[in-house]
């Protein structure tokens, strides 16, 4: 007891900012949150808030594993440059369990993100079954509906072995608004075709819901994780955020890959011509 009161003394910390210590997750100290809203829908996925939440009239972008990292990449970068705080989460007893911890704070791994410029909603780990992934677009929508959400931005990375422009995204969207800035930015329509995983779910259940929802789409390199076609996604969506968002730090992490990548395929080559020097046998 002595060891910590003279803790205290030497670093002038007060209860007050202690609480505020633990409230934001530093010190490895992890903060608590007070639910208050809670619903429960199919296959036991449940949908908790947080007090504090303020997220009216936001665009919502969702991201799940895919074919590609593109939305993962593109709303973790997101939620990190706007510090979105942490508003509610989304489980399911059916889901490993495992929590996910970032800046001390745990939380379930389908975690919310947002205020009055953005919500986003985001899961790196794969969901277990359709019932559960059903399960979970009812969440949104709800959620979407009841903070009367500008519209739900899915977003999608198509796998190329070479990507030839980064430039123009492909779409689709019930919003007449959103199809005429995307075409007067240059992008292409999607107008046939079968998107799989979430964001072919959520594009074909919102409509049913009276939700906007639109899909955005960038070619990505197969290769690897390709920051690029995030960046692409970003700067095509910066119309609809009522914020400014720099993706210049996501630039320079693409050079990185770009150069890492090189430097791995001249190694590999070094080595195979080494390798042919010498004679079979």
């Amino acid at each position: 007891m002595a060891e910590e009161g003279k803790g205290k003394a030497e670093t002038g910390k007060g209860k007050a900012e202690e609480k505020d210590e633990v409230e934001n997750g530093t010190e490895g100290i992890c903060p608590m949150y007070q639910v208050v809203f809670e619903r429960t829908y199919d296959a036991g996925v449940k949908l908790r808030e947080f007090s504090g939440i303020d997220v009216h009239g936001a665009h919502i972008l969702d991201s799940f594993p895919s074919l590609s990292l593109t939305s993962i990449l593109c709303c973790g970068y997101l939620t990190e440059q706007l510090d979105l705080p942490l508003v509610g989460v989304i489980s399911c007893s059916q889901m490993a369990p495992k929590c996910v911890i970032q800046g001390s704070a745990a939380s379930h791994v389908i975690r919310i993100h947002g205020d009055r410029r953005l919500v986003v909603i985001q899961c790196e780990y794969k969901l277990p079954n359709a019932e559960v992934s059903n399960g979970i677009i009812s969440a949104i929508l709800d959620f979407a509906q009841r903070h009367n959400s500008a519209g739900i931005i899915t977003i999608e990375g198509m796998p190329r072995e070479k990507v030839e422009d980064y430039d123009t995204v492909q779409y689709l969207s019930t919003s007449s608004q959103f199809a005429k800035v995307m075409k007067e930015q240059g992008h292409k329509p999607v107008t046939s075709g079968v998107i799989a995983g979430m964001t072919g779910l959520m594009l074909a259940e919102a409509p049913l819901h009276n939700q906007h929802v639109s899909c955005m789409l960038s070619s990505c390199l197969a290769s690897h994780p390709d920051p690029r076609a995030a960046v692409s996604i970003i700067k095509a969506m910066k119309s609809f955020l009522e914020c400014e968002v720099d993706t210049t730090d996501l630039e320079s992490k693409a050079n990185k890959i770009d150069e890492a990548v090189k430097s791995l395929l001249r190694d590999n080559q070094q080595q195979e011509e080494l390798s042919s020097s010498f004679p079979d046998g």
